[in-house]
């Protein structure tokens, strides 16, 4: 079984150099092990 939760970065809840990040972060369980990929972008 695969199991998936999928985070959204909160718009504008960043501050001075990351003030401008957007993104999500997924995080998977496979076999028992956890997987995070989190994609983002900088403007």
């Amino acid at each position: 079984m695969i199991e998936r939760l999928i985070l959204e970065v909160v718009p504008n809840s960043g501050s001075g150099e990351l003030s401008s990040l957007t993104g999500q972060m997924a995080i998977k369980i496979e076999g028992g092990q956890h997987y995070y990929e989190f994609e983002y972008e900088l403007a």
